[in-house]
């Protein structure tokens, strides 16, 4: 499945070819850190993040490194604007209502937040599927049992109706 992006950039159709790179603001108690989130362009699966309180070209290669080290062998695009960041909004709507009180608190938030978004969150970009799903390469499988679902549910209300007439 290929998505085209607002920015021009066509999505790709197979996982790990491009990956976004994002930086996004977050308040912890009174001070500001910098999550910085890697996407994977083609299932939208948050392959990695990171939160500190600084943020440098030095820790982002670092978060890049980690990234790759847990997909060892894909050699992905890496893509970066200035841009609306990709999970920020989400991020800040679902963390708000426990605001973190420190850094650990903080990470403990997103790291359920990214839980949330990769495994249960169904995305509309991606046809309706989780990120984990689509990363798995499960689109086409999903999408052929939701069709026999309803077909079978057109099925019975066609039943019904010629039973009730």
């Amino acid at each position: 499945m290929c998505r085209q992006a607002g920015t021009g950039i066509e999505q790709p159709p197979e996982p790990h070819q491009h990956w976004h790179i994002d930086v996004s603001c977050l308040n912890v108690f009174e001070a500001l850190c910098y999550l910085c989130s890697i996407l994977d362009g083609c299932s939208l699966f948050l392959v990695y993040w990171d939160l500190r309180e600084q943020m440098t070209e030095a820790y982002m290669e670092i978060i890049l490194e980690r990234a790759k080290e847990r997909y060892p062998g894909v050699r992905p695009r890496i893509i970066s604007d200035s841009g609306p960041q990709f999970i920020a909004k989400d991020l800040q709507e679902f963390i708000r209502p426990g605001t973190p009180l420190s850094l650990e608190d903080a990470r403990r938030l997103v790291k359920g937040y990214v839980e949330f978004y990769n495994n249960v969150r169904l995305s509309r970009a991606i046809g309706y599927i989780t990120p984990k799903d689509m990363l798995a390469g499960h689109l086409q499988e999903i999408e052929v049992k939701r069709n026999r679902k309803l077909e079978a549910a057109r099925e019975q209300r066609k039943n019904r109706r010629h039973y009730a007439a």
